[in-house]
């Protein structure tokens, strides 16, 4: 079902348009790994989530827009997430062809208005981690969008030596203690040692891993042919103690997962894996994304590295007065 609004359109792109969509988030100031068709595919494997594109088109039937959607069932609803281990993914505009501001504006309201007055209608609850890069949130405020301000960190890797002299004094003094604890850092495409040391993390604090070794399996096998992914190790004799997969598009790196075992914490492993990813991840990338500093535990470690905070919006919106009551009553729920 096509949805008109303000000589735009919108419908849900066909399967065999996934190829013109990730070529034009590829053209796109919000392009990501992460809103590409492919990241899409494993994630609907191994989660319960269904996945559909809402293409934006003008009246000369051209992609203007888009908005990926992964959604599922919950009772009587139908709800849009961001699913797990995906930073952000949002609406994603065509790359400007003009500076005039004011026609910025006012194509971006207009994309938002279409693509609002589809979603309310398909989904009972909808939030989204929107990219960086998109700043201008009125268009959603003003459609009555709730609107939420997240975090997360870069590094920037353009001059090595200059971002060692900027480090913290405690980060630097963990990487050389490191180094003196003769630590090796590899690299390596075994799932199998990384999920171990993951799952760890969390089993250790009683936890379930937010992610199967399935998915991560998933999801390495996809983006390592592509070289938009790399495994990275550090171990101490034949015992493997930290562990990073970072992933990669054609902008920026992403620190996106990470895990050391607790049990070896003495020789500052996380610290060097960290360290020795950028030295690596610079030859090709002038910066990475730590993914996220919205945690006090993890901002402690992160921010010794860190050249910039940067911020970026998390929205959502209810569509039914009985299911803003449901999100009030869990919310309410949650805190007693």
């Amino acid at each position: 079902m096509a949805n008109n609004h303000d000589g735009l359109l919108v419908r849900i792109l066909k399967k065999d348009e996934y190829g013109m969509w990730d070529d034009f988030v590829e053209d796109s100031e919000q392009n990501s790994v992460f809103s590409k068709s492919f990241w899409a595919d494993n994630i609907c494997i191994h989660t319960k989530n269904k996945f559909h594109i809402y293409g934006v088109f003008n009246k000369n039937n051209e992609l203007v827009a888009g908005l990926p959607i992964y959604s599922r069932r919950k009772g009587m609803f139908v709800i849009a997430i961001y699913p797990p281990i995906t930073p952000f993914m949002g609406v994603v505009y065509a790359r400007r062809k003009t500076d005039n501001f004011s026609k910025i504006e006012s194509y971006q309201k207009e994309v938002v208005s279409a693509l609002n007055e589809r979603v309310k209608k398909d989904f009972g609850y909808i939030t989204l981690a929107l990219h960086p890069s998109v700043i201008d949130v009125r268009p959603f405020k003003w459609e009555n969008w709730t609107i939420d301000m997240a975090y997360t960190y870069y590094v920037n890797l353009s001059d090595m030596g200059l971002l060692w002299k900027q480090l913290d004094k405690s980060t630097k003094y963990d990487i050389k203690k490191a180094e003196k604890n003769d630590l090796v850092f590899f690299e390596s495409d075994e799932i199998k040692d990384f999920y171990q040391i993951y799952s760890g993390t969390y089993s250790r604090q009683k936890m379930t891993a937010p992610v199967s070794e399935n998915f991560i399996y998933g999801l390495y096998k996809t983006l390592k042919p592509k070289n938009l992914c790399k495994l990275y190790f550090v171990k101490k004799g034949s015992e493997l103690i930290a562990s990073s997969l970072v992933v990669f598009d054609s902008n920026m790196a992403y620190y996106l997962l990470a895990a050391s075992n607790h049990e070896f914490k003495q020789y500052k492993a996380s610290s060097l894996l960290l360290w020795k990813i950028l030295e690596d991840v610079s030859s090709k990338y002038k910066e990475i994304d730590l993914v996220g500093a919205n945690t006090p535990k993890i901002i402690s470690f992160k921010r010794g590295y860190v050249s910039k905070l940067v911020p970026y919006y998390v929205i959502s919106k209810t569509s039914s007065s009985f299911m803003k009551f449901l999100i009030g009553f869990y919310k309410l729920a949650s805190k007693k």
